[in-house]
């Protein structure tokens, strides 16, 4: 009887392991944050934050190919998301990943688009909130 339970749970973590190293690793392809390291690593990312300045940290699964990346904001309104702005950044075409500054000074919700040639790279949605 001992063996029978001993065996279900080494079979329970095994499977938690695997679960845990397969959801290891992943980051998005754009993320919201405050800015980077001098290494370039992103630093206090995530999806809410205050009027202002932050940074865009775009990575892609291969060299980006092209100089230019166009950001496109949409404004997320109850029914409608009607382009809120958008703006070319320059970037370098033989790397995957990017670091673009991005300002939002205007209460609300975002989605963010990154386009690199014809092709979409990453996308994500933003919330920003006034505290003054």
């Amino acid at each position: 009887m001992m063996r029978m339970f001993r065996g279900h749970y080494c079979s329970v973590y095994v499977f938690i392991i695997l679960m845990s190293i397969a959801s290891c690793g992943k980051t998005p392809p754009l993320q919201f944050c405050e800015g980077v390291t001098d290494e370039g690593k992103p630093v206090n990312c995530g999806s809410q934050f205050t009027t202002g300045d932050m940074t865009l940290y775009v990575t892609a699964k291969e060299a980006f190919g092209s100089t230019t990346a166009t950001v496109v904001i949409y404004e997320k309104k109850h029914y409608s998301q009607p382009e809120y702005t958008r703006f070319d950044y320059t970037i370098n075409p033989d790397v995957s990943s990017a670091i673009i500054p991005l300002s939002l000074y205007a209460e609300g919700a975002y989605i963010v688009t990154v386009i690199v040639g014809d092709k979409e790279i990453a996308s994500g949605t933003i919330t920003i909130v006034d505290t003054y």
